[in-house]
């Protein structure tokens, strides 16, 4: 079952929001008020092991926000196309449902799993 324009239009605009507001959270998490960029750093506010374990946090969530980032945009390119809603592995088509709550989704709900278990951490 393909997306009608309305399930498209409201799936475009869930993305842009969130595009909108992950680029706000890289803005701050990357850019100092002056506007320069800058790279967080704990330094001086703790000992070291504390430092460098929130470093590390911070370091975490800019990169899980980057990915986040070119997730959507991934999901806009394809927007338009009719590889849009339609699993990468079986060729089938991702249900509305699962595209309405995660709009990024490649994979319909069975490849998804299945493709998380192979690819689990050890």
């Amino acid at each position: 079952m393909s997306l009608n324009s309305e399930q498209k239009h409201a799936i475009e605009l869930a993305l842009r929001q969130r595009r909108a507001a992950v680029l706000d959270e890289l803005r701050s998490e990357t850019h100092a008020e002056d506007g320069t960029m800058r790279l967080p750093t704990h330094r001086g506010e703790a000992d070291d092991d504390v430092t460098s374990a929130t470093d590390a946090v911070d370091m975490a969530q800019t990169l899980r926000d980057a990915s986040e980032l070119e997730r959507i945009d991934a999901a806009l390119a394809r927007l338009p196309s009719a590889q849009f809603g339609v699993c990468v592995d079986c060729r089938e088509d991702i249900g509305v449902e699962r595209l309405q709550a995660e709009p990024t989704a490649v994979r319909c709900t069975a490849c998804q799993i299945r493709y998380e278990k192979s690819h689990a951490p050890v």
